[in-house]
């Protein structure tokens, strides 16, 4: 699985643009993080950026954790607005200051 998120990061990005409603999935998280006063997100497994560029769009200070550096790359290139940093969501240290 994890030549999907290495190798094919490209092919998974451009794929999972179509199986799925990033849209709908940020209204879900926004209204989540609306209704407890969320300002701050950290998305653990952030992929290509999908999400990330709409909540950053919606003015949350996030940050995107992600293992593989190939799915970091497409996100810095297709939305350089988002922060992202690479790690393993099992045990990883936060770049405050890119918070």
């Amino acid at each position: 699985m994890t030549i999907l998120y290495s190798k094919l990061a490209r092919v998974y990005h451009e794929m999972y643009q179509t199986i799925f409603d990033y849209d709908e999935e940020f209204q879900i998280y926004d209204a989540f993080l609306k209704k407890y006063n969320g300002k701050k997100v950290l998305e653990l497994g952030c992929g290509s950026g999908n999400l990330g560029h709409r909540l950053v769009q919606a003015n949350y200070n996030y940050l995107g954790l992600d293992l593989f550096p190939e799915m970091l790359t497409i996100a810095r290139e297709e939305f350089p607005n988002i922060k992202v940093q690479q790690g393993d969501m099992r045990s990883f240290e936060l770049n405050l200051n890119m918070m």
